[in-house]
C-alpha cells in the first residue's frame, strides 16, 4: 500500500461509505464493477438533473490529482479534459 496523507485517508473512507452503500443497494459483488456502475449513474443523475457530467468529472479528477499531491487542495488543480474516440 502506498503512503497516503490522512486528510486523504479520509476521503477515502468517505468515498468508500457511499460506494458500500451502492453495492448494497445494486448487489455489485466486486468493488472495480460497483464503482465503475456508480460512475456511469452518476453521469445518468448529471443527465437527469441538467448538469455537464464531462466538465463535472473533469474538475473532479483534477481535484483528485491536486490533492495528491497537496492534501489541502490550495493550489488550483490541473486541467482535465474527457474525450470520446471510436
Amino acid at each position: 500500500m502506498t503512503s497516503m496523507h490522512l486528510l486523504n485517508r479520509r476521503r477515502a473512507l468517505w468515498a468508500r461509505l457511499a460506494l458500500e452503500a451502492f453495492a448494497e443497494e445494486t448487489g455489485a459483488e466486486m468493488i472495480s464493477q460497483a464503482l465503475a456502475d456508480l460512475i456511469a449513474d452518476l453521469g445518468h443523475l448529471c443527465d437527469a438533473d441538467g448538469l455537464d457530467f464531462l466538465a463535472l468529472a473533469s474538475k473532479a479528477i483534477g481535484t483528485w490529482k491536486i490533492e495528491q499531491i497537496e492534501p489541502d487542495g490550495i493550489s488550483h488543480p490541473p486541467e482535465v479534459s474527457i474525450a470520446f474516440t471510436h
